[in-house]
């Protein structure tokens, strides 16, 4: 229905499409972390917690956040490598399909600063500190994105920006 998808390469672009959802479903899943550990769920695979010795049950520990992190960082990078996937897609949108290119840059743009949070707290497993980007981070990616259009070359540079300040 959109003339700037008449060449669309389906095959090459719905593998980005599905690796783009995975990496904002673990964003989510990795912000969530200490609220689902309250509420007896936990989406960390056990056979990934047995590699570093620990239980969900044991996560709901503070205490337990260093022997956590090095499996913390590893989910951050797998995240942070599927959403590289995503923005690749989103960059394969056409410019003339603005609301379609923001509509997907936005949601990532917003992943990707949830990460670079996630990376850098030392709270990762406290349910008294959330981590989520500021309301006004949320304004200003939506102006800028907006007031440049999409543009891939604004929102590529913004990206990396992000993305390098993930530890």
């Amino acid at each position: 229905h959109l003339p700037g998808f008449r060449v669309w390469d389906q095959t090459c672009m719905i593998p980005l499409a599905i690796r783009y959802g995975k990496g904002l479903q673990m964003v989510n899943i990795l912000r969530d972390l200490p609220q689902d550990l309250r509420n007896g769920r936990c989406y960390i695979p056990t056979v990934l917690l047995n590699q570093v010795s620990l239980s969900p049950q044991q996560l709901l520990d503070e205490s337990s956040a260093q022997a956590f992190r090095p499996l913390f960082r590893k989910l951050i990078q797998e995240a942070r490598d599927h959403l590289d996937q995503g923005w690749r897609y989103t960059m394969a949108i056409p410019r003339l399909e603005i609301r379609l290119r923001l509509a997907c840059m936005w949601p990532i743009l917003i992943g990707i600063r949830t990460l670079q949070q996630l990376s850098v707290s030392p709270l990762v497993l406290s349910p008294n500190s959330p981590i989520k980007i500021a309301r006004s981070d949320v304004y200003q990616i939506v102006a800028s994105t907006g007031l440049t259009g999409g543009c891939g070359t604004v929102g590529t540079a913004y990206w990396g920006y992000w993305r390098k300040r993930i530890i």
